[in-house]
């Protein structure tokens, strides 16, 4: 399971410089705005925001790309 914490410690090891405080705030907005809805895959649509922003590590994105995956719809 994906987790925010997860997320974020994998980011700051690839990115120290990165914005901390602004992916927890996109993950916070995220959270409020998704909750109780669900993917098409069944699972919680925070879970699927998550699993999109962890997918995106391999192609080490900016703290923007980040916060879109986990804002996106």
């Amino acid at each position: 399971m994906a987790t925010f914490a997860k997320l974020k410690e994998r980011v700051q090891e690839m990115n120290p410089g990165c914005d901390a405080k602004r992916l927890e705030e996109a993950f916070v907005y995220a959270k409020k705005r998704f909750d109780g809805l669900y993917h098409s895959s069944g699972e919680t649509y925070v879970q699927h925001v998550l699993l999109a922003a962890m997918n995106l590590l391999d192609f080490h994105p900016d703290d923007n790309m980040i916060i879109a995956a986990l804002l996106h719809s």
